[in-house]
């Protein structure tokens, strides 16, 4: 009866050093120690106690350690699985972008954009022509795309010189593209001069945005719409 006494007190003893001296401790831990102290104690008494509460403790740790191995593996699985998720998500964008700019213009222009000139200059920048550039690899990307390039002028000058100026600024995106391997067929050209002027007059900000190029996309099977726009 005295030793089982003394055991019990070695197991409340063991249990409340392990909690205050390691705050810390899991729980797999805990319970490794505690069961390890029991069977020491069942087999060999307080020495065999003491032993056991070692053994548990380190089993509680290597259980510890596993649970932790398959949580990140886990972790790992769901990661790649949401990496194929992306992936497929992916595919099927490219999909769907290849679509649309093959069949779905629904009868108008895919998109447009502007490039603008200084006054009375009729070459592009550096910046516009990195961006001709990029657009003619577009191009090369879908042969089914016409372009229509509408060349404009601000309303300072004569009509005639505006006119040319526009002429000549819808020439130089066409060869610059021409240049970059785009079939001349599958470009068209209209020159509006100051016709469109919608500028205040002496709104220099405004004449800026009327110095320009626009380039819009067709279908090229309905070349109609690019002749008609």
């Amino acid at each position: 009866m005295k030793k089982a006494i003394v055991i019990s007190s070695l197991i409340a003893a063991t249990i409340s050093y392990t909690s205050n001296s390691h705050a810390e401790a899991t729980k797999e831990e805990n319970i490794g120690v505690a069961s390890g102290a029991l069977v020491g104690a069942a087999a060999a008494g307080p020495i065999g106690f003491i032993v056991g509460a070692a053994i548990g403790g380190l089993l509680g740790g290597e259980v510890n350690k596993a649970n932790q191995v398959d949580e990140l593996k886990v972790e790992l699985q769901n990661a790649e699985l949401s990496k194929q998720h992306l992936n497929a998500q992916v595919v099927e964008l490219k999909q769907q972008v290849s679509v649309q700019s093959s069949t779905d213009f629904n009868g108008s222009e895919m998109l447009q954009m502007d490039l603008l000139f200084h006054t009375a200059a009729t070459e592009l920048d550096d910046n516009d022509r990195k961006r001709v550039t990029q657009l003619a690899d577009f191009l090369n990307r879908y042969p089914n795309l016409t372009v229509k390039l509408d060349g404009f002028a601000d309303p300072r000058g004569s009509k005639e010189q505006n006119q040319q100026l526009s002429e000549q600024r819808t020439e130089a995106v066409k060869q610059l593209l021409v240049e970059h391997g785009i079939d001349e067929t599958r470009i068209f050209t209209a020159a509006h001069g100051e016709s469109q002027s919608v500028a205040p007059k002496g709104n220099f900000d405004a004449y800026a945005m009327e110095r320009r190029v626009s380039i819009r996309f067709f279908p090229q099977e309905d070349q109609s719409l690019a002749l008609n726009k």
